[in-house]
């Protein structure tokens, strides 16, 4: 992804930028994951109005741009969206933040959600009828991308997901996708998921566009190698 013509075009664009953190952050910053570990400090700091005198409300708004780019392209390829988490883990993936290993949910995540769905419905459960993940931006982002509803943006502090499961009048089943993108707002917005009618999207549905998507053997799909060397 690094070499991709693509993120290639996209380094070029911020070509002046990368030597003017450079210069400023102390530190190589030669492709765009090397400038978003210096974009994502500086906007926590400027948060909290200790950012560095060289960062200008010009520069910030350069590095908001930056941080929104890289957050969508980290889940770019389909198949990372796919495999992402579990216990599959992507070795130098695209770029190096605070962390060398990035596994958030996605596939496992959205295969959990789904039978959790389903369990409620044929009332199979009678434990509670919500059911709360924890994760990172990457896990918000990454389910975005497996939906085909990301777009160029890093999921704020504190953003979430709901999967509305509703009763209709012709006793069937919808979901409603609603995504909180605020870090201090109260107000989610339905999202309309393609192939699907509308902003409720039938169980049915639903499921005819996901499910082929979901890994079904995270071992295989990974390429684990086991003790034997298979």
């Amino acid at each position: 992804m690094k070499k991709s013509e693509r993120i290639q075009n996209i380094n070029n664009q911020f070509r002046d930028l990368f030597q003017y953190l450079e210069k400023n952050a102390k530190q190589s910053v030669s492709n765009l994951f090397d400038a978003w570990a210096v974009s994502d400090t500086v906007l926590i700091e400027d948060t909290y109005n200790i950012a560095p005198s060289w960062a200008t409300p010009a520069v910030l708004r350069q590095l908001q741009q930056i941080s929104d780019i890289s957050a969508y392209h980290l889940m770019f390829m389909p198949e990372i969206n796919r495999l992402r988490g579990g216990s599959c883990y992507y070795k130098q993936i695209l770029m190096i933040i605070l962390i060398k290993y990035i596994f958030s949910l996605t596939g496992p995540l959205l295969r959990d959600i789904l039978e959790n769905i389903e369990d409620l419905i044929l009332n199979k459960t009678q434990g509670p009828k919500a059911k709360i993940y924890s994760g990172h931006e990457t896990t918000i982002a990454a389910i975005l991308s497996f939906l085909d509803i990301n777009y160029p943006h890093q999921p704020p502090l504190a953003s979430a997901l709901f999967f509305d499961l509703y009763r209709q009048d012709n006793h069937s089943y919808g979901i409603q996708l609603e995504y909180l993108n605020t870090t201090n707002g109260r107000i989610s917005h339905p999202i309309q998921l393609p192939g699907c009618e509308n902003v409720m999207c039938s169980i049915t549905t639903l499921k005819r566009l996901i499910q082929e998507r979901l890994p079904k053997d995270m071992e295989k799909e990974c390429q684990i190698q086991t003790t034997n060397g298979k």
